[in-house]
């Protein structure tokens, strides 16, 4: 049983403070680039079990799946890359279509030059724009997101919000739920819209405007119970998370990581009834770069981890997802599963904790027991499982969201093994 169910609720939404947009007019957009790349001879034994997995979630063939999302790693991957060559000019990137392949990649200004390069491990058929002219950076989507999350919980008038940015309409929006009782609903919305007018001066240039969304009871929530291996609660058989990869310090310490608002005493089995090894808290982070911690244990803890309740893999290479993108995830309570992207950038309050740099799906599909879980491609590794927001028409529906491994660095100075 979920831990958290989602009711109708009426919507206000409006605009809060316009602001001056004073970044240049958009460049033109860069023509298609036509990579020259060559084809794989064929596809791993791990890429057809999670194609195998989405033609079935989707109800399509094994050669539709493989036309449609085998390519779609390879670009996820080439897109991390160009974002840490360009950190200050890298906007963002997205599957435009799946059949056929194309692929975007957007920069403030101008596409540097030497991009091209960095494009080589992209399948030959998968046509790669690159476009010029975005108003933000991702590092300026980021922090305008966080700015504007944590202003709106700075009222003291909100329960929670749920934040994001929209590139096509420039906003940066903000759903939030009214702390109703002591502060009626109008007194709310007046203190959001002056605190709105506060936050103007610390969003970066280039908004137009923000956003906000008063949804009475909006809710995020953990998917622990109270979700790799499977991990329960000390001196118990119970399930308390599942884990996501191994991690790695400075210093070669290896460990186990998996999300941070699980409980700090657990211990790690890799299937149901195995052998069971206790686990040792090492550093735990719930806030700014996502929800993480990591254990060491009296085991040995190597790169593969298991993406069902039998099977393992390698992890090769970590990547950011991009728009639109089709992964998998795997949690010991309902199993793997595989969705697509709906954000890559998100602030949301999660049992009362404000979380950021997190991943929203398009659909709810792991339940308590999946927290902390693997979110991956064939051997990409991309997330630990986090839990659910509200999402969809009149944010009627619940979304997954998970923590990106890239930020696990910044969080506890571990990084995920690779083979």
């Amino acid at each position: 049983m979920r831990a958290f169910r989602w009711f109708p609720v009426v919507v206000a939404t409006f605009l809060i403070v316009p602001l001056v947009v004073t970044s240049g007019a958009a460049t033109a957009s860069a023509p298609p680039h036509q990579l020259s790349a060559t084809e794989p001879a064929s596809l791993s034994a791990t890429e057809r079990a999670d194609l195998a997995a989405i033609a079935t979630s989707r109800g399509i063939s094994m050669d539709d799946a493989v036309l449609r999302f085998a390519w779609q790693d390879a670009f996820a991957i080439a897109a991390t890359t160009i974002e840490a060559a360009y950190p200050d000019s890298f906007s963002s990137s997205e599957i435009t279509s799946e059949d056929p392949a194309i692929g975007t990649i957007r920069f403030v200004d101008d596409v540097p030059a030497g991009v091209e390069d960095l494009l080589v491990g992209v399948p030959a058929h998968v046509q790669v724009r690159l476009v010029g002219g975005e108003a933000l950076s991702a590092r300026e989507i980021s922090q305008a997101v966080a700015d504007a999350h944590q202003a709106v919980i700075a009222t003291g008038a909100v329960d929670g919000a749920v934040t994001s940015y929209d590139r096509v309409s420039g906003l940066v929006q903000v759903a939030a739920s009214p702390r109703l009782g002591s502060v009626p609903p109008d007194a709310t919305r007046d203190q959001l819209a002056e605190r709105a007018r506060v936050v103007q001066g610390a969003l970066p240039p280039g908004l137009a405007r923000v956003e906000l969304t008063l949804v009475p009871g909006l809710r995020g929530t953990t998917e622990a119970r109270l979700g790799g291996g499977r991990l329960e609660f000390s001196g118990t058989s119970s399930l308390a998370c599942t884990a996501g990869f191994n991690v790695v310090d400075s210093a070669g310490t290896t460990g186990v990581a998996t999300a941070g608002h699980c409980s700090d005493s657990l211990t790690h089995e890799n299937t149901s009834g195995g052998s069971e090894y206790a686990l040792t808290l090492r550093g735990e982070h719930r806030g700014t770069w996502g929800d993480f911690q990591w254990h060491t244990s009296s085991d040995t803890e190597p790169d593969d981890f298991y993406y069902n309740a039998t099977s393992t893999r390698d992890v090769a290479a970590r990547a950011n997802p991009s728009d639109n993108q089709t992964i998998c995830r795997f949690g010991h309570t309902s199993g793997d599963d595989c969705n697509t992207v709906v954000d890559t950038e998100l602030c949301a309050t999660m049992d009362g904790v404000d979380t950021c740099h997190l991943v929203r799906m398009e659909a709810d599909t792991a339940d308590g027991g999946d927290s902390g879980g693997p979110w991956y491609y064939s051997t990409t590794a991309y997330g630990f499982h986090t839990g659910q927001v509200g999402c969809g028409f009149l944010w009627q529906n619940t979304c997954d969201v998970w923590s990106r491994v890239t930020y696990i660095d910044d969080a506890l100075g571990v990084t995920v093994k690779t083979s």
